[in-house]
């Protein structure tokens, strides 16, 4: 008899961890299937940003005229001027922030034939709807621009022969010509950036340019005529997980990205194939409801008859 109520209970345990282990496992299949944010820091390490970038809230913003930079020897010599922080390496490079920058005169931040490393960040750049663009980058590499606010230029960024920068966390709205330039520039990653309310295409790829990634950016009301908020002229260019604000919808499979493909201005023929019906910050990597699927449904109905042997089995003891 014991045996018996042995074998019982030891089938019983088995089955309730079977039920549980499918309710589970369905639980963690609610993600969201997009991809892991990208790293936007690729040009230094981890530590360094957490250490001397991100920005603190008790931080004192200074108004500043336009910033020209000409060179390596001029980005050095204008570093100890204005006492930035770093000495143009990977490790420990320039960093320009906490300025905000009001000016209708010139580019707000110009710098060309440069190949030190440096970063642009927490900085409030506002052309005064001028005819000048927020940031000018000339024949330039390994730059990040991060978080900073850039509004109201005749271009919000402009890269012009530039290669290996990154584009990350920055809103960049009503700017005159369009948000973000790219011409005959090449593996620039743009993630993560709020590019709204520009007077022509969010962003535009153009003459040549090559091997950069539009990834994970939020394109609201950037068309002006347009058929499209995007433009690329150049060359294997990617655009995938980005969020159209005119394209979000049907979605059959609720797996938070459009059936259909966002196509994409110009030449290129290029095309989002995952454009996401939500704004990428509002998504949640894991759903808040839990939907009854078949796993579920199985789980649940195997830890019900369990339960029910059990009842039944504790009754016919005590009868006994």
């Amino acid at each position: 008899m014991v045996s018996k109520y042995y074998f019982l209970l030891m089938s019983m345990l088995i089955g309730v961890i079977l039920g549980i282990s499918l309710f589970l496992g369905e639980i963690n299949n609610t993600n969201i299937e997009i991809p892991t944010p990208l790293n936007p820091h690729y040009l230094l390490n981890s530590d360094y940003i957490s250490r001397n970038i991100l920005q603190n809230s008790s931080t004192q913003y200074v108004e500043h005229t336009p910033i020209r930079i000409d060179g390596n020897a001029d980005f050095a010599a204008t570093a100890k001027l204005e006492n930035w922080p770093g000495d143009g390496t990977f490790s420990n490079p320039y960093i320009i922030r906490y300025y905000v920058i009001s000016y209708n005169t010139a580019d707000l931040i110009d710098i060309q034939n440069t190949n030190v490393y440096f970063y642009i960040n927490n900085n409030t750049l506002n052309g005064l709807n001028g005819r000048y663009n927020g940031i000018d980058l000339h024949n330039v590499s390994h730059g990040v621009i991060f978080h900073n606010i850039i509004h109201n230029n005749r271009k919000g960024i402009e890269l012009w022969t530039t290669n290996d920068c990154n584009l990350t966390d920055n809103m960049v709205s009503k700017n005159n010509w369009g948000g973000i330039y790219l011409i005959d520039s090449g593996s620039i990653t743009l993630t993560n950036n709020y590019i709204s309310n520009n007077g022509g295409y969010g962003i535009r790829l153009d003459q040549s340019s090559e091997d950069n990634k539009v990834i994970q950016n939020d394109f609201i009301g950037n068309y002006v005529g347009e058929s499209s908020q995007a433009f690329d002229n150049g060359r294997k260019n990617e655009f995938a997980y980005n969020y159209w604000d005119e394209w979000t919808n049907p979605d059959t499979n609720a797996d938070g990205v459009v059936d259909y493909s966002y196509s994409i201005d110009g030449n290129a023929g290029n095309q989002d194939a995952y454009p996401l019906v939500s704004r990428f910050f509002d998504i949640s990597r894991t759903s808040n409801t839990i939907p009854f699927s078949a796993n579920t449904i199985a789980g649940l109905i195997l830890l019900s008859i369990i339960l029910c042997a059990l009842v039944v089995l504790i009754l016919k003891q005590k009868l006994t």
